[in-house]
């Protein structure tokens, strides 16, 4: 066993993701313990310190997978970076080297040569690591920049309550720098490593090398794309058990050989592909089934009375926001330009506007709008109603729209951002809900992510493309950004065959 781990440690791929798996892993302690504060959505939770014990299971559980996450992450990142320089070394030549000092008769000085030769190896080895973790470094303050100038609201409590004097950092971001900037040059280093590695391996006639990285970067963003942590840890070993079998040692059932027939070591890399290609399969199946996922959706149904076609019958698209005041609107204020979208719509509409709200809250208010009732007869009459109140949506005195409309052979659909948590603790009569739920394990995941300001950028798209790696960030309060459940709208409404009846409740 101890020779197995020295094989697989002497593989220079395999100590250098080592390296930066620690390096991830190091960046989200360091920031969970700088970042971290009580307070939750402004506010302050800190007389409930005492609770703290009781939730602390909770903690351990969500912190580790992102601790975990972390490092895979940025453990895949380090290799790439890392190969347009320490992937690229050639062996050592000693016609590349200065022969220098001579014995008194004349003759080389042998042993005056070697420690010239290993200190001039040492001394470039040394180099190369600074500039890979100097690339590193670089890339990852890039993203951080471009995530800052995008979602600016993410970080607020970093800028203004942990390192207020970095405040005007934040200021000089938002005001003078495009978002597209830091981003094209930290894909464009990312990109360049690639590039020059793969050159490299085609040069040196590696077809073997050129084809796994290949495919080692292929299968990176695909995992990416869909969000699966486990499918970038699987391409990850993949890809280091592939460069440790190429360099020649494979494993015998008794005693670790020396491989000396090449075919057979084409053989064992075969295998090898199969073994993780299956692995990779499976992470991905798995990753559908939301693997490190923090945020499940609920979904619900409701018996159906009469089915209605298609044609005659109107498809109805609620479209809301949250807090927004029908005066500060520009088709309500005569000011063109101030909402121009909500102006075009307003154009081709019927405007109502004698809808008024009982209770200035989103929990009452959605009841008084769905149910047509006010407060003091549907029984909802604050944020947190109890059993019996919110029994009375769909009581004897009033009833839902979407119930109805259900009744009556809509398919009935809400999608909502963090906004939209009271649908899912609520009987509102839609067939299908999809918003978050805020309970204890939601909100103690939310708030580690929030911490980690360095991993965001990765999880919230600063690399293109990115899946959803934790459902909870989709329910963040502090990130606004309705692109993040758009997809759970416009796949509904691809997918319905009957009218639709369907709330769509973005930031």
């Amino acid at each position: 066993m101890l020779k197995m781990v020295t094989i697989l440690l002497a593989e220079k791929s395999v100590r250098l993701y080592l390296r930066f798996f620690a390096i991830g892993v190091g960046i989200s302690f360091a920031t969970l313990i700088l970042n971290s504060s009580f307070r939750f959505m402004g506010v302050d939770l800190s007389e409930f310190k005492s609770l703290f014990l009781s939730i602390l299971p909770l903690f351990l559980k969500d912190y580790i997978q992102i601790l975990i996450a972390s490092g895979i992450l940025f453990g895949a990142i380090g290799l790439l970076l890392s190969s347009a320089q320490l992937g690229n070394e050639k062996e050592v030549s000693t016609d590349s080297f200065f022969i220098g000092p001579l014995s008194e008769d004349g003759a080389l000085s042998v042993q005056g040569f070697d420690s010239f030769v290993k200190k001039n190896i040492e001394v470039e080895k040394e180099n190369s690591y600074r500039k890979v973790f100097w690339t590193f470094g670089v890339f990852v303050f890039l993203l951080w920049c471009h995530s800052v100038i995008f979602y600016p609201q993410l970080y607020g409590e970093f800028f203004f309550y942990r390192f207020s004097f970095l405040r005007f950092f934040l200021f000089f971001l938002t005001d003078w720098v495009s978002p597209w900037i830091p981003s094209a040059i930290a894909l464009g280093i990312l990109g360049a490593c690639i590039v020059k590695h793969s050159v490299f391996l085609i040069f040196k006639r590696n077809w073997f090398g050129f084809i796994f990285f290949v495919l080692f970067c292929f299968l990176l963003f695909w995992f990416h794309s869909c969000g699966s942590l486990l499918g970038i840890l699987s391409a990850t070993i993949f890809y280091l058990s592939a460069r440790v079998f190429e360099s020649s040692p494979i494993f015998d059932l008794i005693r670790i050989v020396t491989l000396k027939n090449v075919s057979r070591n084409r053989i064992v890399l075969v295998l090898l592909f199969i073994i993780c290609t299956s692995l990779i399969c499976f992470a991905f199946s798995k990753s559908r089934f939301g693997v490190f996922t923090l945020a499940p959706s609920r979904s619900e149904k409701v018996p159906e009375n009469i089915a209605l076609s298609a044609e005659g019958v109107p498809n109805i698209l609620i479209l809301s926001a949250d807090s927004l005041r029908y005066d500060k609107m520009g088709y309500a204020q005569g000011k063109e330009g101030l909402t121009p979208h909500i102006d075009l719509l307003a154009k081709d509409s019927v405007i109502f506007q004698d809808h008024h709200t009982t209770i200035p809250r989103t929990f009452p208010a959605w009841a008084d709008l769905l149910t047509g009732q006010p407060s003091f007869i549907h029984g909802i009459q604050d944020m947190f109603p109890d059993i019996k109140d919110r029994e009375g949506l769909n009581g004897n005195v009033s009833k839902t729209l979407p119930n109805i409309l259900s009744q009556l052979g809509y398919k009935t659909h809400v999608v909502s951002s963090f906004a939209g948590d009271i649908f899912p603790r609520a009987d509102w009569g839609f067939q299908s809900v999809n918003a978050p739920m805020f309970h204890a394990e939601t909100l103690t995941a939310q708030r580690i992510l929030e911490t980690q300001i360095f991993l965001l950028p990765i999880l919230t798209g600063s690399i293109p493309g990115a899946g959803e790696y934790f459902g909870a960030i989709r329910g963040f309060p502090s990130l606004g950004d309705d692109s993040k459940i758009l997809p759970d709208l416009l796949a509904g409404l691809k997918k319905e065959e009957g009218p639709f009846f369907t709330v769509f409740f973005p930031p």
